[in-house]
Parts: C-alpha cells; structure tokens; sequence
C-alpha cells in the first residue's frame, strides 16, 4: 500500500471521531495530565535528594514526600480515567462502524454476494472493524500520549543538564536504526499473519456451510488437509513475528542502557563534583522513560499497519454499489388486487458477456399457475430472482 493510499485512509477514519468529540477532547486533556504527573515524579525525587536529604532537612523532605505521594495518587486516579475514556472511545467507534456496515450488507445487491465469500464479509465486520476500533483506542491516543511524553521528558533533561542531555541522546541514531529494520521485519509478517488468517476464516467458513455434503462424498480427509496447510502458513507467518520482537527488544535494552553509561561518563570526565546526586538519579530514570514510550511507538506500528489494510477492506464494503435502484419513472405497484406478470425481450447475465436468459418473452396472467422445466443452469431460479428483482437485467422489461 502506497503512502498516498495510507494518507487517503487515514484521513477518512478521522470523521468517524465527530461524534464523539466530547470524549476525544476529555482524553486529550487526561493524557496531558497523566503525561506530566509521570515527569514531575524523578523532578520531585531530585529536589528531595539534592535539597533536603544532603542538609538533613527532616520537614522540607516531608514536604516534598507529601507532594510526591499525592502527584502519584494524583496520576495513578488520571490514568484509571484516561484508560476508561479511551476504551470506551473505541468502543463506540465500533459500535458505530458496525452498525454502518451492517445498514450497508442490507442494501449490498445479491451479485455482491455472489461475488464475494461469506467469510471475508464476516472478517470485514468482525476482525477488520476491531481493528480499526484498537488502532483508534490503543494507538493514535497512545501515540500522541507517548510523543508528548517524550517532549516534556527531554524538556526535563536539557533543564536539568544540557550536557547530559546531549550525551543520553548520542544512543538514538541506533535506535532509529534498529527501528526502522524492526518496522520492515514486522510489516512483512504481519501482512502474512493477515493473509493467513483470512485463508482460514474462508476454510472455515466453506466447511461448516458445506459439512453434510463432506459427509456424503466422504472429503473429511481432503478439507482437514486443506485446513492444516492454512493453519501451518499462519503459524509460520507468526514465528516470524516472534523473531522480530525477539531480537528487538534486547537491542533496545543495550541501547538505553548504553545512555546511562554515556551520561555516568560525562559526568565523570567533564562535570566532576559538581554534578548533584539527585541529577544522576533524574538522568537515569528519564533515560528509562525516553525509551520505552519510543519502544511503545514501534509497537504500535503494527496496529498502523493492521488498520490501514482492516480499513482499506471496510471501506471498499462501504463503498460497493446499490445496483437495485428505481429509476425516475418508475411504477408503483398496488398493495392488493390481481397483477399479471410479463417478460418482454428479457436478456441478463450474471456476468454480462455471458448471459443465462436472450431475449426471452412470456406473460403470466393474474391468478395462473405455472411451472418451470429445464435442464440445470438453464436459468429457472434466475428467472425467480428476476420476479423478486434480486438483480437489473441488462435488455428488455419485466412489468
């Protein structure tokens, strides 16, 4: 999927928000508050240590524990309500999205689903609509709490110690790099764990609907075969996955790490005495802080990923056409009384070079009983569904 098509559908999932701005608007302002408790908390430790533990201040050290103990509470109560927000954020745009696509399955015409299998319509209201729903909750809102994060962190860094600062941030060069090679690796299995489990939604779905013919012909064997070579595809796709995370995350902990070492170094060959104890302790708990919402980024790449191909899926079922429309002139049927019903010059196909009935005419008067003979695929059935208008013929008229 190009950039372009990934914008196109980004920016079309953002008005399924507008209904819900209240909530997007209170989940706003609680991250931005959950995000700053969380950085005052090492502030407030370095106060406490360089202010009131090196001069035995006994009251000033109470102070700043009582303070520190309610920004914790504090941020600990924003972060249940925040969570709660959000969640439910998302499942109302699940809500809506499904609501949405079922009003669209009842006005889809029957060649849609002649055309298309029952279980990728079911994967499009089920699996691709949860999707979106936790790309929606779980990553756009955690992504901009966790790049907010990120500012207000190195913001505390540079105001602490430029120089510091400086040396912790030498380290992420490597983790952009190990970031980026992390991001391939996972887009190309999770695009085989996507495609496998449709094969296997499919299987399933064709098995059950088809158990008692398997039975009569005896083909249990043969659709259990069918369905392990599904099953070991999405297994395999999987482990790949795992591999990438397996290797990602250690080299994400020699990186962070490798900033505590930089900023011990510094501190040694250039500061000296000088440097507080309590701005160590800072440093090495924003470091940690840096890292991991930038680990959670990357994470979060894959509901990117997922949602742009669950939503490219959704939206090309919201956008089918409704072939069965009635045209200006259009009669009216009566409610009651005796109707006849004519065929006259009727030609249709279900693919239109190929068509089942050409040029066909025949009346059936009010109240007449007739039967309809033919060899299989001769077209008796469509001609049914031509009565009940389940699809538009091509040529002629039915009135």
């Amino acid at each position: 999927m190009t950039p372009e098509r990934k914008g196109r559908l980004f920016r079309r999932l953002i008005p399924t928000l507008k209904n819900h701005l209240f909530l997007v608007a209170l989940g706003t302002l609680l991250m931005i508050l959950v995000d700053a408790a969380s950085v005052i908390q090492p502030w407030l430790v370095k106060t406490g240590i360089d202010r009131y533990v090196r001069n035995g201040n006994v009251p000033g050290l109470t102070r700043i524990s009582i303070v520190l103990a309610a920004v914790l509470i504090g941020g600990f109560l924003l972060q249940i309500v925040f969570t709660i927000t959000v969640q439910y954020l998302g499942q109302c745009l699940l809500y809506d999205l499904r609501m949405d696509l079922f009003r669209k399955l009842m006005r889809l015409p029957t060649s849609y689903f002649d055309k298309t299998p029952l279980g990728k319509t079911l994967t499009h209201i089920t699996n691709d609509v949860e999707a979106i729903r936790e790309f929606i909750s779980d990553g756009i809102v955690t992504v901009a709490g966790d790049i907010l994060k990120i500012i207000f962190i190195a913001a505390a860094m540079v105001m602490l110690s430029p120089r510091l600062a400086l040396a912790a941030f030498i380290t992420l060069p490597f983790f952009t790099v190990a970031t980026s090679l992390f991001r391939k690796s996972i887009r190309t299995g999770f695009r085989g764990v996507r495609k496998a489990n449709s094969d296997i939604n499919t299987v399933l779905t064709e098995t059950i609907g088809g158990a008692r013919e398997i039975q009569i012909f005896q083909t249990k064997s043969e659709r259990a075969d069918v369905f392990e070579v599904c099953n070991n595809n999405y297994l395999s796709a999987y482990l790949k996955v795992i591999q990438a995370y397996a290797l990602y995350f250690p080299v994400l902990e020699i990186v962070s790490n490798s900033g505590m070492i930089l900023v011990l170094f510094t501190a040694h060959m250039f500061m000296g005495t000088a440097l507080e104890a309590g701005v160590i302790f800072a440093f090495f708990a924003y470091i940690n802080m840096f890292f991991f919402p930038l680990r959670q980024m990357a994470e979060k790449f894959n509901l990117f990923q997922s949602a742009m191909a669950a939503s490219e899926r959704v939206f090309y079922m919201l956008d089918q056409p409704e072939d069965i429309s009635d045209p200006e002139n259009a009669i009216v049927l009566p409610e009651t009384g005796k109707m006849e019903i004519r065929f006259q010059n009727v030609t249709f196909g279900y693919d239109p070079d190929q068509p089942v009935l050409k040029n066909i005419t025949f009346s059936i008067d009010a109240g007449e009983k007739i039967a309809f003979v033919g060899v299989t695929g001769s077209g008796k059935t469509t001609v049914i569904k031509l009565i009940n208008r389940l699809y538009d013929i091509q040529e002629g008229q039915i009135l």
